[in-house]
């Protein structure tokens, strides 16, 4: 079945994007390759990966007995649930990719805007959580509130620390950027691109 006749049985009005775009073959197999239909699911896996850790957060609040490294699980916890839910509404918006009452390049134009918006703000809202997640993997690992004390006595133990965190925050960036840009960015480039030859064929 063709795009057209697809968009035909939903019971659409002739859609002039849509023809411009069939009549150029700017999107040849469009159904098959629909980078939305990639994002959409890249969207669920990263709900359904997000799960186990925000357990193991939750869980690790519980079995750790140092306070300081509670409230960083705690922080870090509120912040995957959150980041779950953003993800999980953003795909059930995706998924309204063949709304019946607006044009084609319409659909395409706002779920990239959309996408877009919410994949920048995720990077920036996630880069305060570096430092503290780093801090709190040597608290986990030092076990108990004495060993915490007891390691942070030694002279120059806090510079070190300090700068491991920071060239650990600037690693994790670059990390979630390349992350970002694999799961999300071509794809986004991909429906950008989709876009400008629609526009292009009318």
């Amino acid at each position: 079945m063709s795009v057209e006749q697809a968009w035909n049985d939903m019971g659409v009005h002739q859609d002039d994007d849509l023809a411009a775009m069939l009549k150029e073959g700017a999107i040849p197999q469009f159904t098959s390759k629909n980078p939305l239909v990639k994002l959409r699911k890249n969207l669920l896996r990263n709900v359904l990966t997000c799960i186990p850790t925000t357990t193991f957060f939750l869980v690790a609040v519980f079995i750790y007995p140092v306070w300081q490294a509670q409230v960083i699980l705690i922080l870090l916890f509120v912040f995957s649930v959150c980041y779950i839910y953003s993800s999980w509404q953003l795909y059930k918006q995706v998924d309204a990719t063949s709304s019946s009452d607006r044009p084609l390049l319409a659909e395409l134009k706002r779920h990239h805007q959309t996408i877009k918006h919410w994949l920048v703000m995720q990077q920036w809202l996630v880069l305060p959580l570096y430092p503290f997640a780093c801090l709190c993997g040597f608290l986990m690992r030092l076990g108990s509130q004495e060993n915490i004390t007891t390691f942070f006595s030694y002279e120059g133990v806090v510079f070190i620390v300090v700068v491991i965190i920071i060239v650990t925050t600037i690693l994790c960036f670059f990390a979630t950027r390349l992350l970002s840009h694999l799961f999300f960015g071509r794809y986004l480039i991909r429906l950008r691109k989709m876009i400008q030859e629609l526009e292009g064929g009318q």
